[in-house]
């Protein structure tokens, strides 16, 4: 625990800009669909009866009503999220509905190469402000391996996103588990985070009461956090940097149950060398800090320490913290300055390859 008073006026980290690691984007192509009326990888534009304007994948119809315009204008985006809560450095994903998993492997790889170009420009254009993180079509093995390759090799990303679950599939499948293999071995980072449509329990008992977002996300993220070391992928790569949202859900606060089946077993049956809870720490795994309370904070702190922690909002969408985690950080009586500014920024900025002695747009920042 690293308890401390509440900062006081001119607290060091008061006009630190801090790091997002958790935000999203609509992509330029569906947009312009949307203006056009017309089609974008199976999404349609639909107008509502009470004039809303819309998107729709089949039957189902987003509630989220688009923007005019997102990414096409990144500084006056970062000046936005500046006034808001002081972020001046945002790791940006897709929207959580838009992975796409539907499409086959040829338009499913278009898709993804058409994205991470919008994110390799971004990062061009903004480099020390802004990380794309780039996607894969992980619904066929081969189409993921080519793109990944495309977006190291020939667009030059570095970090990408991954979701805990495609198509119902964990990510130890034996045909997404390779491209886990390989992001490692190429030394990218990985972001994992829920999938809109593929939450479990979605359309059954988590249907009402907007459970499949509170309970189902943060179980997601236990299930990409807890499926990952289960597989014994990180101790084939000790050293794939990947971040879990929602302080890794769920899994943080039951690790005895999971290190109780793990002594429970033989050493044949063990699919890991270690219990699961010293993995968390290891240096490697990294959380944002999207569990909307102090206590729940506090308990993720107690198993992983702060080194790992970093800022998370889900932007523009509204399950912020109340009031913006970074503002919350920022002002956080159970923590000290040193941690703060670690969870602020430091942390994130070792995570994304940045300067560490330098904050989010200042000179240095863009490293990787």
């Amino acid at each position: 625990m690293t308890a401390a008073s509440a900062p006081a006026p001119g607290d060091a980290v008061s006009g630190v800009p801090a790091i997002d690691t958790h935000t999203h984007f609509w992509p330029r192509g569906l947009l312009a669909a949307g203006r056009e009326g017309r089609d974008w990888y199976g999404w349609r534009p639909v107008t509502e009866a009470d004039g809303r304007r819309a998107f729709a994948l089949g039957r189902t119809v987003l509630a989220f009503a688009p923007p005019e315009v997102d990414l096409a204008d990144p500084t006056a985006r970062l000046a936005a999220r500046a006034a808001q809560q002081g972020i001046g450095f945002e790791a940006v994903q897709v929207a959580g509905f838009l992975f796409n998993y539907h499409l086959d492997a040829a338009r499913g790889a278009a898709f993804c190469r058409e994205l991470n170009t919008e994110l390799a420009e971004l990062e061009a254009a903004a480099p020390g402000t802004y990380r794309g993180l780039a996607q894969l079509p992980l619904q066929d093995r081969d189409a993921a391996l080519a793109v990944l390759d495309h977006a190291v090799t020939e667009l030059g990303l570095r970090h990408f996103v991954l979701t805990p679950a495609v198509n119902g599939r964990n990510l130890d499948d034996p045909q997404i588990l390779p491209v886990l293999e390989a992001m490692a071995e190429a030394g990218v980072t990985a972001n994992v985070h829920p999938a809109f449509f593929d939450k479990l329990g979605a359309g059954d008992r988590l249907g009402r009461y907007y459970f499949e977002s509170s309970f189902a996300a943060p179980v997601e993220a236990s299930i990409g956090l807890m499926t990952v070391i289960h597989s014994g992928l990180l101790d084939r790569h000790p050293d794939f940097r990947m971040c879990f949202t929602h302080g890794g859900g769920i899994a943080i606060h039951s690790l005895g149950r999971f290190d109780h089946r793990w002594h429970m077993i033989s050493p044949a049956q063990r699919t890991m060398a270690r219990p699961p809870s010293e993995y968390l720490a290891a240096g490697n795994l990294f959380y944002d800090v999207l569990v909307h309370d102090e206590r729940a904070l506090e308990l993720v702190i107690e198993r992983v320490g702060v080194d790992q922690l970093t800022i998370g909002t889900d932007h523009p969408f509204a399950w912020d913290h109340p009031g913006g985690a970074a503002n919350w950080i920022r002002t956080a009586g159970f923590l000290d300055t040193a941690a703060r500014e670690k969870i602020l920024w430091r942390n994130a900025a070792r995570f994304y390859g940045l300067d560490p002695d330098n904050p989010p747009g200042t000179a240095g920042t863009a490293g990787s």
